[in-house]
């Protein structure tokens, strides 16, 4: 039998990133707003306690003005998560729900 060596995974840390909390277990109904910080790619972490439908839209001008996602909100028919990953360029995204289902927001994001 022969010993095999044990070397712990190394973290990648060529990138800098930064967690942004949009939502901590909160009614979104009347829409969130977290502002990007120029990421060059970002993953958004969405948890909610209930069913609810999420539109996500984005703003290429500071939050000026939001277009939407062609394929439609984010629906959840009861407590759940779900990772996004995204590439689209914008200075602010927006979470708007339509019912008062309690929800979490992460986002993560790489400069």
């Amino acid at each position: 039998m022969s010993r095999q060596d044990h070397r712990p995974g190394r973290r990648v840390t060529s990138h800098v990133g930064q967690t942004i909390v949009a939502a901590a277990s909160e009614d979104i109904s009347g829409g969130v707003i977290a502002q990007l910080d120029n990421f060059v790619q970002y993953t958004v972490y969405v948890e909610s306690e209930g069913a609810i439908e999420i539109e996500i839209l984005f703003s290429p001008d500071e939050g000026e003005h939001f277009v939407g996602l062609a394929e439609g909100p984010i629906i959840f028919t009861d407590a759940s998560r779900t990772i996004l990953e995204m590439n689209i360029n914008a200075t602010h995204i927006q979470f708007i729900g339509d019912t008062s289902a309690l929800v979490s927001i992460w986002i993560r994001g790489i400069y």
